[in-house]
């Protein structure tokens, strides 16, 4: 079996354990959004030569919540 078919299956095991979240890029991007749809959870694993490096962007805010605090300040 090749890296990045392994990859791949191993990518889709730790997806099938997140039914909540958004799986794009054959389980190499696990998305969700929190309840009020302003901030969001993101997985993204990627595969570089033969390490595998897990990324964890924890959250994202989206433009519109960031001007509404600039017009608090």
């Amino acid at each position: 079996m090749k890296a990045r078919e392994l990859c791949e299956k191993a990518w889709q095991e730790i997806a099938s354990h997140f039914l909540d979240f958004k799986i794009t890029k054959k389980g190499q991007t696990l998305k969700k959004f929190l309840k009020m749809k302003t901030l969001l959870l993101k997985f993204i694993f990627k595969l570089v030569d033969i390490i595998i490096l897990a990324v964890l962007n924890l959250v994202c805010i989206f433009q519109h919540i960031l001007n509404q605090w600039q017009r608090l300040i």
